[in-house]
């Protein structure tokens, strides 16, 4: 299993437990702040955990030494993202005008694209 590996750097445990304690606290604080109005949210704002999760997440993604490459996981989530951008860009129709198709074309090819110049960049050795 992946969390049973022991090439783990030191580095790196520290920031993964960083990171996965601050996002527990912070997705839990939220649900608790989103079911029980008030309750968090009257001492102390539940986004302050947000910075440490964004921190610890960088700090983790440039600490990790060995990484597996699912290309496919990552074409999946790009057209998820492809998805997601067009709805919006659907439901701001309005706002583009005539311009709407292009926006819409440019909204679902971007990430896919995104991900394919990374895959080629990585292909090259850079």
């Amino acid at each position: 299993m992946w969390f049973l590996r022991d090439h783990y750097s030191p580095s790196e445990m520290l920031a993964r437990t960083l990171f996965l304690s601050s996002l527990v606290s912070f997705v839990g604080f939220f649900l608790l702040d989103f079911f029980l109005p008030g309750f968090v949210s009257r001492f102390f704002s539940p986004n302050l955990f947000l910075f440490p999760v964004f921190m610890s997440g960088i700090w983790w993604a440039m600490a990790i030494r060995h990484t597996k490459n699912h290309r496919n996981w990552q074409m999946i989530l790009s057209l998820f993202a492809s998805l997601i951008a067009t709805i919006v860009a659907w439901n701001m129709r309005n706002d583009f005008g005539e311009y709407v198709f292009f926006a819409l074309l440019l909204a679902f090819v971007t990430p896919v694209v995104a991900v394919l110049v990374i895959w080629s960049s990585n292909e090259e050795g850079y």
